[in-house]
């Protein structure tokens, strides 16, 4: 797992490093584990003269998934990584969920039992079907 943190507009401290990859990136470490997953955390100062200024943007590049983007605005910087890390974890929880559907399953289990049925048919006459005809053919001459 990549866990990549961008600071734009500001300096990076490497207190405010250390806790964005603890919070957002080892949080998903513990419910999606996979060495494929990437984590890229962008924290920007927006400069804007009202009271949101701070700007914490994720995006969490799953493999054989999609991406999952969280963007967060307030006055503090902590405050914005708190919350991504919320929303964050039930996006993780909800795509991973999503791949471990076991309607999937069941319906991929259904599937492959269908395909070994129609490959085990017998493209042959079974024995039963020329009795019957031998019946029908009986019954008719009577």
């Amino acid at each position: 797992m990549h866990v990549i943190v961008k600071a734009r507009h500001m300096t990076l401290t490497p207190a405010l490093k250390a806790f964005a990859e603890e919070k957002l990136g080892r949080s998903v470490m513990r419910v999606f584990d996979r060495p494929a997953l990437q984590v890229e955390i962008e924290l920007t100062d927006l400069g804007a003269k009202d009271g949101d200024t701070k700007e914490c943007k994720v995006n969490v590049y799953m493999p054989k998934g999609k991406t999952i983007t969280i963007t967060e605005v307030t006055d503090n910087m902590y405050k914005a990584i708190d919350l991504a890390h919320d929303r964050l974890l039930q996006q993780v929880k909800r795509e991973r969920g999503r791949r471990h559907n076991p309607h999937r399953q069941r319906l991929a289990a259904q599937q492959m039992r269908d395909k070994v049925a129609r490959e085990s048919l017998t493209a042959g006459v079974e024995p039963w079907e020329r009795e019957v005809a031998e019946f029908e053919r009986s019954t008719l001459r009577a």
